[in-house]
């Protein structure tokens, strides 16, 4: 294991401020990577038993105390939590037509705010998948070539609610 901070001579102790320094500045900019605002919250046990359990379900390790990341993952469980919330907001689906489409355009939205992911790398998974286009399932055809137009009107809420009630045969008000 490595020395102690009393037993360092002042070269050494210089050293290992500095690194202590770059650390900390490196990691400043990661967590600023993942957004401006900071929350605090307390959980009992078992919720964060759960919470611990929902990362691990969306993908991510187990967290766990004192461990690197932890931050990250737990950003990326409420970012998910926040945005399922405001995606059950959307006009339920009722024919499979309808139900593909908002499948499709979960799907869209979870790689793209939560994953990340640039248009090209969606594009890319939704013909590696053979995903039909949002507009093949419109008119009811079977085209799977993506472009980058696709992803921007799926990533539009109010334009695919509409669409999704079209396919449901509901009219707007």
């Amino acid at each position: 294991m490595g020395k102690d901070r009393k037993d360092m001579n002042e070269a050494e102790l210089a050293a290992c401020r500095e690194r202590d320094i770059r650390y900390q500045k490196t990691r400043a900019e990661k967590l600023k990577e993942l957004g401006d605002y900071q929350v605090t919250a307390r959980l009992d046990k078992v919720t964060h038993k759960k919470l611990a359990d929902l990362c691990e379900h969306l993908g991510y390790p187990r967290p766990k105390s004192h461990k690197n990341n932890l931050v990250e993952i737990y950003s990326a469980a409420v970012t998910h939590l926040i945005n399922k919330e405001f995606g059950s907001r959307i006009h339920k689906p009722k024919s499979e037509r309808a139900k593909e489409l908002y499948r499709l355009y979960k799907t869209v939205s979870h790689l793209k705010y939560d994953e990340f992911d640039s248009n090209e790398d969606i594009i890319e998974r939704m013909v590696k998948d053979k995903q039909r286009r949002p507009k093949a399932i419109l008119e009811d055809t079977q085209d799977y070539q993506w472009a980058d137009k696709d992803i921007k009107n799926m990533l539009r809420e109010k334009a695919v609610t509409k669409k999704l009630q079209l396919l449901d045969g509901i009219t707007g008000e």
